[in-house]
């Protein structure tokens, strides 16, 4: 039993929404927590600070949202000296981050699952002065999420990324990188790089292999310059295990520190919030946040 934890909610949601999430949470948790606090909150702001200035009593945190939830929290959360439980309840449209943990979807049942109150400690990726869970991307992954129709995605989450994927690799920019992974330097032109800490984007399975969000390593996928063919290729890998790296022109590394600048600059998807651009130094290991987990299979 937890004595004391946090609820955040987004204040901005409709009334009826915040209730039934709310009579959700006390159904499954109430008996389960001595005090529990109730935060809704009204920006992003608000959200970050009101994780990063916890106090020592607060045991677990949990927090109702998507992953730009998610993402602004963990942010606060790694400005806190203090390592509560996190328990992520997937009330967004995609949840690519508690997809990556194994969460059930249904968020009910990924509540209840969380009674057992089964932990594992998760890397955190910096990128600069700030934090990523899930990913971050270069190139055609900003087009595709700023060319997503808002309407669309809240109505076909699922396709919503492929859809719009498909509307922008036309022509997709291609610029200049160069980059240094752990210690080893590649350069070269791409249309696309992305640095996954997770294994989900656009609630589809991206081909990492076996690896884990505990390894302190980030997965990092270099898509070439080559048209419609090289992109098209790895959108195709998604829900496969891997990519075939023997036979495939997309490069597939493994590594914890990276420093990657462009030209032309480019800018950033991070969690699928756009709001930082290259250059940028990016490192696992400063921190490890502890995360609520299904000890059954998701689904």
């Amino acid at each position: 039993m937890y004595q004391k934890a946090l609820l955040i909610i987004n204040g901005n949601k409709d009334v009826n929404e915040k209730q039934k999430q709310l009579n959700t949470f006390i159904q499954v948790w109430g008996t389960s927590i001595v005090e529990l606090v109730i935060r809704q909150t009204q920006s992003k702001d608000d959200l970050r600070e009101t994780c990063a200035s916890i106090d020592e009593h607060v045991e677990a945190i949990f927090i109702a949202g998507g992953d730009g939830t998610v993402h602004e929290s963990i942010n606060g959360l790694m400005e806190s000296p203090y390592t509560p439980d996190v328990g992520v309840l997937p009330y967004g449209t995609s949840n690519d981050f508690s997809r990556s943990l194994g969460l059930a979807q249904n968020p009910k049942r990924a509540m209840t699952d969380m009674l057992e109150k089964n932990t594992k400690e998760i890397d955190i990726g910096s990128m600069n002065d700030r934090f990523f869970a899930n990913f971050y991307g270069i190139g055609l992954i900003v087009e595709t999420s700023e060319n997503v129709d808002e309407n669309l995605k809240g109505a076909i989450g699922k396709l919503s990324y492929f859809i719009s994927t498909l509307q922008t690799v036309q022509n997709p920019d291609v610029f200049s990188y160069q980059m240094k992974i752990d210690g080893k330097n590649y350069a070269g032109e791409a249309v696309m790089i992305l640095i996954m800490n997770g294994h989900s984007i656009g609630t589809n399975q991206v081909p990492v292999g076996d690896t884990s969000m505990q390894d302190e390593q980030f997965e990092i996928f270099i898509i070439p310059e080559g048209g419609n063919t090289l992109v098209r290729e790895f959108f195709a890998t998604m829900g496969t295990k891997e990519i075939d790296n023997e036979n495939s022109p997309i490069e597939h590394v493994l590594g914890k520190n990276i420093d990657l600048t462009t030209d032309p600059v480019q800018q950033a998807d991070t969690d699928g919030e756009v709001y930082t651009e290259t250059p940028v130094k990016i490192k696992l290991g400063e921190k490890k946040v502890r995360f609520l987990v299904s000890g059954a299979p998701a689904e």
